[in-house]
Parts: structure tokens; sequence; C-alpha cells
């Protein structure tokens, strides 16, 4: 199966940047009711799955550094991958609510009573508790859920964000790139156009920062498992920048966000 994410990449990476971190939230309507507590049915899973619900504050100290190896807990996003692609908490695996069998595999080694933090769209959404409940019943002990999910993640901290909304923001000159890696790695080959700014020497490169605290800035460096990129992103947060991003790619990937968009396969 494949899917095409580019076009909503676009669309949604727009938004992202447009009022991510420390941003107010705000309704759609004046009208629309602002939820801070699971729906009824939400509430039904979680009980039926015996399941613990825990905040924005216990899940920044989960995820540690940001990076898959630094995560303290196993983030687990239970939205479809399109939505993940876009959008999600540091550190998180994707596991769709309606394709866990495919994605299941992702957790062949991982130990039975590892901390797992399952999250979804927000409090009415019924994904999370599904995953989390599944993951129970098939013999992990220590699953929890954050149930206000990656809605409020986004607005409180920095999201993180795949190859094709990164290819979408680039192509459309939506952000400032920041390379955080070291500068003989920046000189050897980097994301064309960006900005070298090693998380290891900020408070000499911090004259190049801009002005704006509201430039959309994408921090980078060599992947899942690179601090770099969490580290920069931090400290420009302590500095007052509001639109910020980091994008887990891997070099050979991030040299690439110049060509064509590819589809995102998914596994049969």
């Amino acid at each position: 199966m494949r899917i095409r994410v580019f076009a909503s990449s676009l669309i949604v990476a727009g938004l992202l940047l447009a009022g991510c971190t420390n941003q107010p939230e705000t309704s759609a309507t004046p009208s629309a009711k602002v939820l801070n507590e699971p729906t009824l049915h939400v509430k039904e899973l979680m009980e039926k799955f015996k399941l613990e619900n825990v905040d924005y504050a216990y899940v920044k100290v989960a995820i540690g550094n940001g990076t898959r190896d630094g995560a303290k807990a196993l983030l687990i996003d239970a939205r479809p991958n399109p939505k993940y692609l876009v959008s999600t908490i540091p550190s998180s695996l994707n596991i769709p609510d309606t394709q866990i069998d495919q994605y299941i595999g992702q957790l062949d080694k991982v130990a039975k009573d590892k901390e797992i933090i399952v999250f979804c769209g927000g409090w009415d959404c019924e994904k999370s508790p599904i995953v989390a409940g599944y993951l129970k019943e098939h013999g992990f002990t220590n699953v929890k859920l954050y149930q206000a999910g990656e809605p409020e993640w986004i607005v409180k901290n920095y999201p993180e964000i795949g190859l094709p909304a990164a290819q979408a923001i680039f192509k459309n000159n939506k952000a400032l790139f920041m390379d955080a890696r070291p500068y003989a790695k920046y000189m050897a080959g980097t994301i064309p156009g960006s900005m070298y700014m090693s998380d290891e020497e900020l408070d000499t490169l911090k004259g190049r920062l801009p002005i704006d605290k509201t430039t959309p800035i994408i921090s980078f460096c060599e992947g899942y498992n690179c601090a770099k990129s969490h580290n920069l992103a931090k400290k420009l947060q302590e500095f007052g920048y509001q639109k910020l991003v980091s994008m887990p790619v891997d070099t050979q990937n991030g040299k690439k966000l110049d060509s064509k968009p590819q589809p995102v396969a998914l596994k049969k």
C-alpha cells in the first residue's frame, strides 16, 4: 500500500510552523468546546484496559534528550502514518490503530516491562487507548496514555517531523534550516541553504540568529539517535524562539531535501 503525503504535508506543515511551540491554544470557532479530559467513549476504553493517563510534564521527562536511545520511555503515536510524518512528539514510533499488525514488528525486541506511553490526537481520540489496550493484551505490562497527545505537545513544546513534511517546507522556503552538527561535517555536506549552528558553539554563533523570534526554524543533525538537533532546539527555546521543529533525518536524506518527493511506502 502506498500513500502520497507530500500535499498534505505542505498544508499541515504550514499550519504547524505558523503556530507551533509556546503559542496560545485557540478554538476553531467561538463556540467550539476545548476539551481538558477524556470523552465518555475514551474513558470507557481506559477503564476497560485499566490504563493510567500521564500529563505533559511527565512526558517531557520521559523523552529524555529527545532521541530514541536517550528516551526513558518508549513513545508510540497511534495516529495514521501521514499525520505522524507531519508532526509528532520527539523519539516516537508510529503504530496506527488501524494497522497494528503491519507496524507491531517494531516492538519485537522491546522488553515486556518497558515503559510505553501511547498518544494520538487529543482527549477525544480513541486511537491511543486502542493501541495501548492491544499492547497490554499482548504481554506489555507497563503501558500508559498521554491522552492530551500531539495537540497539547505542539502548543507547549517543539515537534518532530518526517522527511515529506521537511521537503514541503524546504521547497516553499517556509523555514530556516539549522545544522547542529560539528563544522567539519557541515562543510562535508549539508542541506542546501542551511545555517551552521552547532549546538556546542551556540554562545559564539548566536549573533547569527534571526532578530525575529517568530522565525520558523528547523534544527537537524544525523538521525533519530542524534541529540544535537534537540540540544539546539532547547537552547533556542530558552532564547525565546517560538516556532521550532526538530527533523531527525540522516545526512544522506538531508542532502536529498531538494530532490523530488517520493511516496511513502508502508508495509503490506
